[in-house]
């Protein structure tokens, strides 16, 4: 597993196997139950009390965490956004 991390943070990303999906499914369940009343979580079907839609209510509390990547990193964002961009009708940015 610690491999599989390394090779997609290296841009070296690989298909993950079943192990690894398995681990992951377990950890978000974790994740949820330890977050549970500190993050609000909301989707575009999400309904207030009375059943109306809240899509457009804006987060509770907003974090801005600005981070420099390693140069690795940044080609591999830079080729994830290329692939993007090649296969939709957007124009590069």
């Amino acid at each position: 597993m610690e491999a599989l991390i390394k090779a997609n943070v290296k841009g070296q990303a690989c298909e993950p196997v079943s192990t690894y999906a398995k681990e992951m499914r377990k950890a978000v369940k974790t994740i949820r139950v330890h977050y549970t009343g500190v993050t609000i979580y909301r989707t575009p079907r999400s309904v207030d009390y009375a059943g109306q839609r809240i899509s457009g209510l804006e987060p509770f509390m907003e974090h801005f965490i600005r981070v420099s990547l390693y140069p690795h990193e940044m080609a591999n964002l830079e080729s994830v956004a290329q692939d993007l961009i090649e296969g939709s009708h957007h124009k590069r940015a």
